[in-house]
């Protein structure tokens, strides 16, 4: 069960596998069948959020491929276009060093949206991984993640200026896009990564 908080209004959700009916929803240029939650549940949602939406799960007999050039044959749920995408502490470090050379303010890893966060490397270190372990599981690195202006809204204002993009575009860029973090694909379906797990490059 998922436990969700908003207030002092609590969610409590079970997740399928269960009986819900099937809508077909969009991401980018694919479309896939996605199972809807209730009412009540959306209701939550939308009051948390104050805009109307849908909560939606995609059950293992949907599928929706990563980039059939990039990683043939890996899935991917409602991610961007990867499953997994890892940010490196030290090339944040750096990137927060030219911004302060500059007189601007630093951002948190936070605004990358990273779900695997590694410590201890040189900056940009991540550039030359082509597989890395961490914990049970192990991952292949298989693209660049092109960043775009979103990396410059504060999460937490709303507010959305020039920075960081406009820093990382005077020494990131390959191939005319604006990098930061890597996408990954797991090797195995299953297994255990935890905080503090050492990563085997």
């Amino acid at each position: 069960k998922l436990n969700f908080g908003w207030g002092s209004e609590q969610l409590q959700l079970a997740l399928p596998p269960y009986q819900l009916p099937h809508i077909e929803v969009q991401i980018w240029r694919s479309k896939v069948m996605a199972q809807l939650f209730d009412v009540g549940v959306n209701a939550w949602f939308s009051r948390a959020l104050m805009r109307e939406c849908r909560l939606v799960y995609l059950p293992d007999s949907s599928f929706r491929g990563t980039n059939p050039d990039v990683a043939p044959g890996q899935r991917v749920s409602f991610a961007d276009g990867y499953p997994y995408l890892l940010c490196n502490q030290g090339s944040l470090d750096d990137l927060n060093q030219h911004l302060r050379a500059k007189g601007c303010p630093t951002v948190g890893i936070e605004r990358f949206r990273p779900n695997l966060v590694v410590s201890g490397a040189k900056a940009f270190a991540e550039d030359n991984w082509k597989q890395i372990q961490i914990g049970d599981i192990g991952f292949e690195l298989v693209k660049p993640c092109e960043r775009c202006v979103i990396i410059s809204t504060d999460q937490h204002s709303g507010i959305v200026g020039s920075e960081p993009l406009q820093t990382l575009a005077t020494y990131r860029r390959q191939a005319g896009k604006v990098i930061f973090g890597q996408n990954l694909v797991a090797r195995l379906d299953c297994g255990q990564v935890k905080i503090a797990d050492p990563v085997r490059v």
